[in-house]
């Protein structure tokens, strides 16, 4: 990778290069830990409580997948304008000092979501709709921002299709590789990170052709509330919390108070994943 037109950042002690889609830091250690959290929807003091929870387990980045506000186009009783949300989640966020990728989900319109960014004075949340492909030495992380059914994309706002879909292969050098991503895929099983009450997977296919194809061997959504901390492998088998797997695909859950599909209502739901020697492991916060 050829940096001779990028600049450079500090961040947490760690110098990162940007250049053009792309990113690099020098992580010198064998695993790295990532905080995940998605499906915000403007719960700004849990983010402030998993974000300094977080910060306590020693994870070496967060990773927000999307949702960070709530629009009206879907739910209408917002208090706030949804640039404030957005910008008051992240803003609170950043407040850890640590690297904050984040991807919009289908809430965010591209106005606001945009507009925060720009005003954010904390410099280490990274855009991971610019930057699509961060290379930290032993591991890689592509984003695929936006949702892939256009009906539930609020307007203005990052509809994701087949096409952007299967074109984010390219930013796949590695195979230890972890997608981000709102939506989930779609994966045959029990129980998936795409499935709804009715127990139908409502996940996208063309992700799961774009992760099989480019040999993608983790990834973790948000979106399905209701799935939130279902992990599989991508034949469906449910996968254990806290064991290395060669393969997951992770529901990241919801900052919301929601009933899931296990029967629980739980206050919130966030994870932290870990990575080192091609394996993954995971586990859920509540």
């Amino acid at each position: 990778m050829i940096f001779s037109k990028s600049k450079s950042q500090e961040i947490n002690g760690l110098n990162f290069k940007f250049s053009d889609e792309e990113i690099f830091a020098d992580f010198e250690k064998a695993e790295l830990k990532f905080g995940l959290m998605s499906d915000i929807h403007n719960q700004v003091d849990k983010a402030e409580e998993i974000s300094l929870l977080f910060k306590q387990k020693n994870v070496d980045a967060i990773i927000i997948a999307g949702d960070i506000n709530l629009s009206p186009f879907f739910r209408y009783h917002r208090k706030i304008e949804e640039f404030n949300q957005i910008f008051n989640v992240l803003n609170i966020v950043a407040n850890s000092k640590m690297p904050v990728f984040v991807i919009p989900g289908n809430h965010e319109s591209k106005k606001d979501y945009e507009s925060a960014i720009r005003k954010l004075k904390n410099q280490n949340v990274i855009d991971m709709v610019k930057y699509r492909f961060v290379d930290l030495k032993t591991i890689q992380i592509v984003s695929l921002p936006g949702y892939q059914f256009e009906n539930f994309v609020a307007p203005d706002g990052y509809f994701s299709d087949s096409l952007f879909v299967k074109q984010t292969s390219k930013y796949v050098k590695n195979k230890t590789t972890l997608l981000v991503s709102h939506g989930p895929p779609k994966i045959k099983g029990s129980f998936t990170p795409g499935m709804i009450y009715s127990g139908r997977d409502v996940g996208d296919e063309n992700i799961t052709r774009m992760i099989k194809q480019s040999g993608i061997k983790f990834v973790v959504s948000g979106h399905i509330h209701e799935a939130a901390g279902i992990a599989v492998d991508f034949k469906g088998k449910s996968l254990q919390q806290n064991k290395w797997t060669d393969e997951l695909a992770l529901n990241i859950g919801t900052l919301e108070e929601w009933e899931n599909l296990d029967g629980n209502v739980y206050e919130k739901t966030a994870a932290i994943i870990a990575i080192k020697d091609g394996k993954a492991k995971y586990e859920i916060i509540h």
